[in-house]
């Protein structure tokens, strides 16, 4: 049995292009995946679909890891043992929930069930019967600024939320003023 090894030009031609059409459609394809919604107002910069992979692993799950690449603030208090997320490096989506909308809170909690101790730093004396959170996490001692949405505060010292009126006179401010009140009590008798 003989083969005939000759091409018809015809057919030869006719399979290239159908051949470059299909490689062509191909490649025009969209390969990336739709967004499951539009990000919150603090991520919306990361929106569209070539921005995924600055959180999302190749199986669409959250990588801790690349949130802490951003938050480096946060990234430094878990790495030195501090706040509320200092035993929390890992499965941020179980608190913060993405893909909402602009305008979708990412931290779902009821300040009035929060237990401050769980940050660390245990509220006493006075601080215990503050009530508005945002006395002390808000403005120029957040790491968000003004209108900030971030519980993360930069200091904690006396005079972050207290006013100096001995203008730095005195810079340890418990040797004369106690955490149960702000009243000087060393001069009663």
């Amino acid at each position: 049995m003989e083969f005939n090894y000759r091409i018809n030009p015809g057919n030869f031609i006719r399979f290239t292009l159908v051949s470059l059409c299909m490689v062509f459609f191909l490649f025009s394809l969209d390969t990336t995946e739709e967004s499951p919604g539009k990000l919150s107002r603090v991520h919306s910069h990361l929106n569209g679909s070539k921005s995924c992979s600055s959180c999302h692993d190749r199986e669409h799950k959250l990588e801790s890891a690349k949130c802490l690449e951003c938050h480096t603030a946060l990234d430094k208090r878990i790495k030195s043992g501090k706040g509320y997320h200092r035993n929390k490096s890992e499965d941020c989506d179980n608190c913060h929930q993405e893909h909402k909308g602009k305008g979708a809170e990412l931290i779902q909690w009821n300040p009035k069930d929060f237990d401050h101790d769980d940050t660390g730093y245990t509220l006493t004396g006075a601080h215990k019967k503050i009530k508005n959170c945002s006395l002390c996490h808000s403005g120029p001692n957040s790491f968000m600024g003004k209108n900030s949405r971030s519980y993360l505060l930069k200091k904690i010292k006396c005079i972050t939320c207290h006013k100096d009126a001995h203008n730095k006179m005195y810079p340890v401010c418990t040797d004369c003023h106690s955490i149960i009140d702000w009243r000087v009590d060393i001069w009663s008798p």
